[in-house]
């Protein structure tokens, strides 16, 4: 600010405390305050040009000091996404890909270089999530799912057994960007930690075996999976009251339980999904999620359906039981636990220590017919389909 203004002509503060303001952002390192007259003064001078007054002389401390600065390194300060250069202190813009000083690289920290984007086949969508219903490739997917190696019925039947068949009416792919990208990082993190380190440690992760209807199914579904984590799809069922609530935040082992512990509970056979879901009996039974699934879309609701959800699940390295008390892999049959009923085992040889990912239920102890699989950390599942269904009888 000019000496003859009275007020600093760009944010307005007084003449006295925009002296303050300009020494910091617009005045050299030399220039100085007249102790008299409060005016600013080029550090050319040697007295004030207002009022004569000589300047004055630093005192030795504020001279050691000064030196003191002058020898430390420069802070670096920017915009959001600079960087510093690791080898030479430069301060790099966030577009540089390598140091305009000495040409070195750009640091890369984990996730620095991660893309959390959907997957390509999601269409456009304005809402914070959105249900988008299948094409016939996709439902011909789940046709092919839905071929059933075991038996209908069990303990856990929760209607009447007055049918014999499951047919695929419709399905709806789930399009949530926050439930995805959670997912995506917690793939992304057992990637580049836990199997590197299983793999370091010489600890290869064990093959699931999915039945070859899931197999078949995943093919023809346009989603890529991981079989270097042990990405697969999964069947989840569910009742008509709670799917609201997955789909908006997806499935929380906080709110499950079962024999094998507070997780997350997923099958290979419809069957076994089936035993556990309740009708959706007529249009209008359940205002909101029908306008949802059918109203705002357009199709057609013919009563009697069922729900369940296929997911995206990353089993990782599996721990197997028959009893879910002991490993069925281990010489000794050491506990599955490291929390009981919370969290699995260590992988034995690891160090530093990794946890096993999953559970993975046999048939011919605890169950009979069909194998369970259990996780316990909910970020580890994206439920990306939504398939509704109908019983039929022979």
């Amino acid at each position: 600010v000019f000496a003859c203004n009275k007020a600093c002509r760009r944010c307005g503060m007084p003449k006295n405390s925009a002296a303050t303001c300009m020494q910091s952002n617009y005045t050299s390192n030399s220039d100085w305050t007249c102790p008299n007259c409060s005016d600013h003064v080029f550090g050319v001078r040697s007295t004030c040009r207002k009022c004569g007054t000589a300047r004055p002389q630093p005192s030795a401390a504020a001279v050691a000091a000064a030196c003191a600065a002058a020898s430390a390194p420069a802070a670096a300060a920017g915009r959001i996404g600079d960087w510093q250069c690791p080898d030479c202190g430069d301060l790099q813009f966030s577009r540089n890909k390598c140091c305009r000083q000495c040409g070195a690289a750009r640091p890369q920290w984990f996730g620095a270089e991660l893309t959390l984007r959907p997957p390509d086949y999601w269409t456009q969508q304005s809402a914070a999530w959105s249900l988008v219903p299948i094409g016939s490739a996709e439902m011909a997917a789940f046709t092919a799912g839905f071929a059933l190696g075991g038996t209908l019925g069990g303990r856990d039947q929760r209607t009447l057994l007055d049918y014999d068949s499951l047919t695929p009416y419709c399905a709806w792919r789930l399009q949530h960007p926050g439930l995805w990208g959670k997912y995506a990082m917690e793939r992304e993190n057992l990637r580049k930690f836990d199997v590197a380190g299983l793999q370091a440690n010489k600890r290869p992760l064990p093959c699931p075996r999915v039945r070859q209807p899931f197999v078949d199914m995943a093919a023809m579904l346009p989603g890529n999976l991981d079989d270097g984590l042990n990405e697969v799809y999964l069947s989840h069922g569910s009742k008509p009251e709670i799917i609201l609530a997955i789909l908006s935040g997806g499935l929380n082992e906080r709110f499950s339980g079962g024999l094998f512990g507070n997780g997350t509970y997923f099958a290979e056979d419809v069957a076994k999904n089936d035993q556990y879901c309740t009708c959706d009996g007529e249009h209008g039974d359940h205002s909101e999620l029908h306008r949802l699934l059918f109203d705002d879309l357009g199709v057609v609701h013919p009563g009697k359906l069922l729900y369940v959800f296929v997911c995206r699940v990353v089993l990782g390295h599996l721990i197997r039981t028959r009893d879910g008390q002991t490993e069925l892999d281990h010489p000794d049959h050491r506990s599955i636990w490291s929390s009981k009923a919370r969290e699995l085992a260590v992988v034995p040889g690891t160090s530093p220590p990794i946890l096993h990912h999953s559970l993975l239920v046999e048939v011919g102890g605890k169950i009979a017919r069909y194998r369970e699989f259990i996780v316990f950390h909910g970020d580890r599942i994206y439920p990306e389909y939504l398939v509704a269904y109908q019983r039929f009888s022979s």
